[in-house]
């Protein structure tokens, strides 16, 4: 499968799973269905990531798409504009991104600055309450 194609993918499963979470939650296979969403997105920003000509933008671009999609996530799912116990999934991948992105420039430097890294970008995730954590 090409890129495009997993994301077709990964957006049309999370749209399962979306619908099936807010309009039929009585069936959980659309739940179940969704669940393929998140690894195909993850993979995808670890290819993003090799593919970028610079990071840091990547690194903002998907931060403001966190930012800008988590009123209409809070909305949808808890019904208020803010609900600070849930972070939608796209700071998850933030976190991850900028997780694996320092550990592609520090793993041959040094292994526990980078390591540190990876595992505050994790303990932050859960502090922020980030899908997936």
């Amino acid at each position: 499968m090409s890129r495009f194609q997993l994301k077709i993918l990964a957006i049309v499963t999370m749209l399962v799973d979306h619908t099936g979470a807010i309009l039929f939650p009585q069936f959980p296979v659309l739940r179940i269905i969704g669940r393929i969403s998140f690894p195909i997105f993850a993979f995808l920003i670890s290819e993003g990531l090799l593919h970028t000509s610079n990071v840091k933008k990547y690194l903002w671009r998907l931060f403001l798409f966190a930012l800008i999609s988590e009123v209409p996530f809070d909305l949808a799912f808890y019904g208020q504009l803010f609900h600070p116990q849930r972070q939608n999934i796209f700071f998850t991948l933030v976190l991850g991104l900028a997780a694996i992105a320092f550990l592609n420039v520090y793993r041959n430097r040094n292994w526990v600055v980078a390591g540190t890294f990876a595992a505050a970008m994790m303990l932050l995730a859960e502090f922020l309450h980030t899908d997936y954590g």
